[in-house]
């Protein structure tokens, strides 16, 4: 029994012993810890009041609960705490930093600026418009298109002593009729004030209300010719209404003082076929047409346009439509005969032109 009790108490003072080993153990690991982690060096120069709380027996009791995990995280350990503990005064130098860029940005904008100076340099294509000041002549060359159209012989070719009349050619002026006696009048003067013979075609219905218009133009020496009795479409007309046509306009123009017979046909609207064609020249009529249509029948053509037009198609042999009672032709008409004079040619009538030509004109 007393070998027992002296064994027990041996046991005891053994495991005193080691157990104040282990607490003075514990005690040197959490001094060493401390000591190497510099956990108090770096609290006390940024808030003394931390060092006070690490100073305090309080603080000591809740590391020595983590005090198993020091050896390994003792690298890990500073990492965080020197991380939370500088990143927290860092983050606004880095939001600074995203700043500076932003401000870089603006910088960026403001070197596009010398893009403008570069517009600015696109001024310079204005030294190369000096340098093209011959180009301006180019649009020149399109108002010298409708001064063509102008009623200005200096525009033309000039008049030249030694061009003979009809040196270049013969054109006749035509004139369909089928209203506007006043119209008629004022062109009967202006041929006559500059000696010009001419062709007019007449409607068989316009001499049966106004037979006096007749009379005037065979006096001054001008050809008549049929333009039908009502002016329709021969294509959409039989035989017999294409005769009838014909033959009542022939009639009304023998009655009121022209030619007892008509050798010269105009389609109404140029509308024709080979057959209405077969039916008119079985009556003996010649078919004439036109070469140069300045569209003086078109509401809204200005006497220039007609002008224009009558100068740009004019050739040897031609036949140039015009019309009673058309404001464009009858204006053109005394610079038509001016400047086709000028450059040389003749103006006679269809039976003339027809003599140089062949026995019909499209």
């Amino acid at each position: 029994m007393r070998d027992f009790a002296k064994g027990l108490s041996r046991s005891y003072r053994t495991m005193s012993v080691l157990a104040l080993a282990l607490v003075l153990a514990l005690l040197l690991a959490m001094v060493n810890w401390r000591a190497g982690s510099g956990y108090v060096e770096q609290a006390a120069p940024g808030t003394p009041t931390a060092t006070a709380q690490l100073a305090s027996p309080t603080a000591t009791p809740t590391p020595m609960v983590e005090t198993p995990a020091p050896p390994t995280a003792t690298a890990e350990v500073r990492v965080p705490i020197m991380g939370p503990a500088d990143g927290l005064t860092l983050p606004p130098t880095p939001t600074a930093r995203p700043t500076q860029p932003a401000v870089v940005t603006p910088t960026a904008t403001f070197e596009p600026s010398p893009s403008p100076t570069v517009t600015v340099e696109a001024s310079v294509p204005t030294e190369d418009v000096p340098n093209d000041s011959p180009v301006p002549p180019t649009p020149t060359p399109q108002p010298t298109e409708p001064t063509d159209a102008i009623p200005t012989p200096a525009s033309h070719t000039p008049i030249s002593e030694t061009v003979a009349p009809g040196a270049a050619g013969a054109i006749a002026l035509t004139f369909d009729c089928g209203f506007g006696t006043a119209s008629l009048n004022r062109i009967l003067a202006t041929l006559a004030a500059a000696d010009v013979r001419a062709t007019f075609f007449l409607e068989g219905n316009w001499v049966d209300r106004s037979p006096q218009i007749v009379g005037p133009i065979v006096a001054a020496g001008h050809v008549i010719g049929n333009h039908s009795y009502s002016h329709p479409s021969f294509t959409t007309r039989t035989e017999a209404q294409v005769v009838d046509e014909l033959t009542r306009t022939a009639a009304v123009i023998a009655n009121a003082g022209g030619p007892a017979s008509l050798s010269l046909f105009r389609y109404p609207y140029g509308a024709r076929s080979q057959q209405t064609d077969a039916w008119i020249t079985a009556q003996g009529y010649t078919i004439v047409g036109w070469s140069i249509d300045p569209q003086g029948w078109r509401q809204g053509t200005t006497a220039e346009q007609v002008l224009g037009s009558v100068l740009r198609g004019a050739k040897p042999g031609g036949i140039v439509l015009m019309h009673c009672g058309s404001t464009g032709d009858e204006g053109a008409l005394p610079q038509v005969i001016t400047l086709l004079r000028a450059r040389g040619y003749a103006l006679v009538t269809v039976p003339e032109v027809l003599g140089a030509t062949g026995p019909a004109v499209d």
